[in-house]
Order: structure tokens, then C-alpha cells, then sequence
């Protein structure tokens, strides 16, 4: 089949090299570049990156012996999941901290006491 004048090839024989399952090496790339970016987001982390870095070998161990490609694919997309919530509990983190400092003062509550007793006239 020729390549028309675009330069992609639309026969049956290319459509197959489009369609293609990801490859195991770059299947391991996604998992190093998600063990980093877990690494990198949980220094900022609230219960610090020993907890993070923890809970990580931990989550990527139970999942080692995962071969599927689909299986895989979801376990990736749930550590990318996890990212998110991550940075979404910094960034809360971070607003409270800012919040803290720039808020004014409350004024001093005053105690409220009950109203004195009324005296029958006399």
C-alpha cells in the first residue's frame, strides 16, 4: 500500500503497528515515572515522606506480580489517582496554613450572663 499524500499509510497492514498493546519496557517506564512522582509530591506531604515513601513500597510490592496488561493499566492509573489526592490534601494543607496567618484576630469573646433577677415591688 502507498502512503498518500499526507505521509501515513492507511492500509491493513499499518493499522495493526497503530493498535498495538503497549510494550513491557514502556510499561516499566510508566511505573518508575509514577514511583518518582509519588517520591517528589510526598516530600510536601503532610505525615512526611517516610510515610509516603512507605506506604509506596508497600502498594508496589502487593502488585508486583501483576503481568496483565489491563491490570496493569489500572494499577497505574490508580497510583496516578493517588497522586491527585495527594496533591489535593498539600494544597489544602498549604490554603490552611496561609489562611492562619492572614486571618484577623477574633475579638475577645465576652461571657454573656443572665440578665438579673427582676424584684416585686414593694
Amino acid at each position: 500500500v502507498d502512503a498518500p499524500a499526507g505521509g501515513l499509510a492507511c492500509g491493513p497492514a499499518h493499522q495493526t503497528l497503530l493498535f498495538t498493546a503497549p510494550t513491557v519496557a514502556t510499561r516499566r517506564a510508566q511505573v518508575r515515572n509514577l514511583y518518582r512522582r509519588i517520591i517528589t509530591v510526598g516530600r510536601d506531604y503532610p505525615l512526611g515522606l517516610d510515610y509516603v515513601r512507605q506506604r509506596a513500597k508497600a502498594e508496589f510490592a502487593k502488585r508486583k506480580d501483576i503481568h496483565d496488561n489491563l491490570e496493569l493499566k489500572r494499577a497505574i492509573n490508580y497510583g496516578r489517582y493517588m497522586v491527585k489526592e495527594m496533591v489535593g490534601i498539600i494544597q489544602l494543607k498549604k490554603y490552611r496554613a496561609i489562611r492562619s496567618r492572614y486571618r484577623e484576630p477574633e475579638p475577645p469573646s465576652q461571657k454573656i450572663t443572665s440578665p438579673p433577677p427582676e424584684q416585686p415591688p414593694a
